[in-house]
């Protein structure tokens, strides 16, 4: 950073030069100025930015998940190779997990694990746990507020249109995709 700043003076030391010897072209050495100077500006401010002096703040809420015959909700959230929930926690800016009874997929296993420190949640009913991480509460309340809606709406809305894209991904992570309408 430092040496990308040095870089940046010497740049504006040299249009200086320029600019004092050619007089005539003084309106464009005034314009690559003003660029160099704003994008001096721009490092100082990264390099000086304020460093947070206060802990993260941690905000979580859980969504239950419906039982629904014949419809597989973690399935719905989790998406072909975990890559819905992965989409939805990068454009939320949310952890998002599925937790509870049902939440581990061997049976025998989860029976093993419900009475071991870290897996009391196997003892709840099943459901999504988002958690939001920021330093502002107000961007926290933000980020949860939005991962919570996102993961409603997969839990309400049964389109089969959502089903279809997922299966399109997965057939193109497989290679077995074949375009319809052909």
């Amino acid at each position: 950073m430092f040496r990308y700043l040095n870089s940046l003076t010497s740049d504006l030391l040299a249009l200086d030069e320029h600019n004092r010897i050619q007089l005539a072209d003084a309106d464009k050495f005034r314009i690559a100025n003003e660029l160099v100077f704003t994008e001096i500006d721009r490092v100082w401010g990264l390099v000086c930015a304020e460093v947070p002096t206060t802990p993260p703040i941690t905000m979580e809420e859980k969504v239950p998940i419906p039982t629904q015959p014949g419809c597989k909700f973690i399935g719905r959230i989790l998406g072909p190779r975990g890559m819905t929930v992965k989409q939805l926690e990068t454009r939320t800016g949310c952890r998002i997990s599925i937790r509870g009874k049902g939440s581990v997929k061997d049976p025998q296993r989860e029976e093993r694990l419900r009475n071991r420190p870290g897996w009391e949640h196997l003892m709840e009913p099943l459901h999504v746990l988002i958690t939001a991480t920021d330093y502002s509460r107000e961007h926290c309340g933000h980020k949860l507020a939005c991962g919570v809606r996102s993961i409603k709406a997969l839990l309400t809305n049964t389109d089969d249109e959502f089903k279809r894209h997922q299966l399109v991904q997965l057939a193109i992570i497989n290679g077995t995709y074949r375009p319809s309408g052909r």
